[in-house]
């Protein structure tokens, strides 16, 4: 980062994030794309693991969220499309309050929820998805000059693979942490020299809860966040 700071022309301009709007939805962009594509590893794990249901059946599930996710991104695109603040803004506030509450939706999941409610809950992940990503694109190159648009895209897309690629390796290890602690509380209590099946997936659905939780709260972060996005201003 320093070293870039330092450049004329590096290959990700960090000089960009002296604009506090564009670092803004930068910021929000990573949260979102935490929150969404942890989901592409929790889940499975959850289907087959904890459920029991076969890696075909998890596909399935997976695939309406992406089919979804560019119907998103079109109605994105169209509802920010003047590239207004406010247009931007509210967009981006309905895409993060969706992100919020579908995540919140997967709290009740559980060993017996089908997979068609499964597959809803992400569908509505995969559309919150699609009215976050052109509208915050819009807003981190707005304030650019034109010679730094090609900049922000970059730095645009660096943050939402890091915020995704980072997102799913700590989410992966909280999850690990809380299943392994509710494992070693039931094996500490009397006559518990060993667990049952029954036992390691209610451990495993605790820590997939936990880790739900704790998007949920992120997702809802980002959400606050997006309230600050400017209101009112001209078009780029």
């Amino acid at each position: 980062g320093i070293w870039a700071l330092r450049r004329p022309n590096p290959a990700v301009d960090l000089k960009l994030l002296r604009d506090g709007q564009t670092a803004l939805a930068l910021v929000i962009i990573t949260i979102a794309s935490t929150v969404l594509f942890a989901m592409l590893f929790l889940l499975p794990i959850f289907m087959e693991s904890i459920q029991g249901v076969s890696a075909t059946i998890t596909g399935l599930a997976l695939l309406p969220q992406g089919i979804v996710t560019g119907i998103g991104t079109w109605i994105g695109d169209k509802l920010s499309k003047q590239r207004s603040a406010r247009s931007i803004r509210l967009t981006t506030l309905l895409g993060m309050g969706i992100l919020t509450a579908t995540t919140a939706m997967l709290l009740v999941v559980d060993v017996r929820t089908p997979d068609w409610e499964i597959a809803a809950i992400l569908s509505g992940r995969g559309l919150a998805l699609g009215l976050t990503i052109q509208p915050l694109l819009y807003a981190t190159i707005g304030n650019l000059a034109d010679r730094e648009v090609p900049d922000g895209n970059t730095l645009f897309n660096v943050m939402d693979r890091l915020g995704g690629s980072v997102g799913i390796s700590l989410l992966a290890t909280f999850f690990q942490l809380r299943e392994q602690s509710y494992v070693s509380s039931m094996l500490t209590a009397p006559s518990s020299l060993a667990l049952s099946a029954s036992q390691l997936a209610e451990a495993a659905l605790h820590g997939f809860h936990d880790t739900i939780l704790l998007l949920t709260i992120v997702s809802l972060f980002g959400f606050i966040l997006a309230l600050l996005l400017k209101r009112n201003s001209g078009n780029r």
